[in-house]
């Protein structure tokens, strides 16, 4: 099977600036520990997907450990909140400083989850070892980022922590292609485009990734709403599917983060059969089955629904899997590769 694999865009990100002099004043010997430079490695080009991006990202959540020099680990942030204040990112328990000749480790999370959609899991050190999402329809995106050890020496001193965070979920998209060739003038509208049973739950162990069979809960839907052409898509719902003329392609108004996990989908949705502007065929929640597929964690999918001449069956496929978090241009085009 071809695929055409889509290198998203990365946005630009301008350097950010450390904490005030003022934080740091009182302790001339030993720099603080600050946070800056933290980049999340996506981006979309099309509609609205709720991922995190750069310049949306305000929070994360940090873990830490310090190891001395006989060898002994301790605890210096446990889930910590840096928040993005002004031009810096900043948290709000007392400051932590460099102390040369110990071995510093980071990692930090992002998850906007609410209530208990999603947990974390850690060590005796309270560094992170698997994050479990327990309910995909309230979830939100789900990042996770590592940088250490980093051995603490005068050149320390005065450098920020840096994050570049990785997406652990999904993200998928549809495309409508018309593949009528023999009555020119027929045009298909696709309206409600919906996954029935997408898997609701599962989870991710940092090193070692998602166990892609261990999710049993296939009951989240998402609305990936209408087919429709927009060169600017925005986070508003389309009041209808637009004409998809013979030949042509469009796609859902909306992208949806999905868990990744062995599953077949169930696809839902409606769709109109014009002659010019004359309906001659209606079809409700006409449905299709996938294919069996594990999705991978930071990669986005393109499902492509085709509808041929009327009385042809429908068929669904998956034409294109693109990296998410890598390969990303400047100039805002896609790369296309076949493989």
């Amino acid at each position: 099977m071809k695929m055409k694999k889509n290198i998203l865009v990365t946005l630009a990100f301008a350097s950010l600036i450390s904490c005030s002099q003022e934080e740091t004043i009182n302790s001339p010997s030993h720099e603080a520990i600050v946070f800056d430079n933290t980049f999340v490695e996506n981006t979309t080009r099309a509609a609205y997907d709720g991922s995190y991006t750069t310049n949306s990202l305000e929070e994360f959540q940090v873990y830490g450990t310090i190891t001395n020099k006989n060898g002994d680990t301790g605890n210096i942030f446990d889930n910590v909140d840096v928040a993005k204040k002004g031009d810096a990112w900043t948290y709000n328990v007392g400051l932590q400083y460099w102390i040369p000749g110990n071995g510093y480790s980071f990692a930090a999370t992002v998850h906007g989850n609410e209530d208990d959609a999603i947990s974390t899991e850690v060590n005796d050190y309270h560094m992170p070892t698997a994050i479990s999402v327990n309910d995909m329809s309230v979830q939100k995106d789900v990042l996770y980022a590592a940088n250490g050890p980093i051995a603490a020496d005068a050149t320390t001193w005065g450098e920020t922590v840096s994050f570049i965070f990785h997406h652990l979920l999904s993200k998928a998209k549809f495309t409508v292609w018309n593949t009528i060739t023999t009555q020119n003038g027929y045009n298909y509208k696709v309206e409600n485009i919906t996954i029935l049973n997408a898997a609701n739950n599962g989870k991710y162990t940092i090193g070692t990734g998602w166990d892609a069979t261990a999710t049993t809960d296939f009951t989240f839907s998402p609305d990936f709403g209408h087919a429709v052409e927009v060169e600017n898509p925005t986070s508003e719902a389309i009041a209808e599917g637009t004409f998809i003329a013979v030949g042509k392609k469009s796609e859902s108004n909306f992208e949806r983060l999905l868990l990744p996990a062995k599953q077949s989908f169930t696809i839902q949705f409606d769709y109109y059969l014009y002659n010019g502007n004359q309906v001659i065929d209606v079809q409700k929640e006409k449905t299709i089955i996938s294919q069996v597929m594990t999705l991978e964690a930071g990669k986005a999918y393109n499902f492509v629904i085709k509808l041929g001449n009327p009385g042809e069956p429908i068929t669904f496929d998956v034409s294109s899997v693109s990296n998410w978090d890598t390969d990303h241009n400047d100039d805002g085009t896609d790369d296309e590769t076949e493989i």
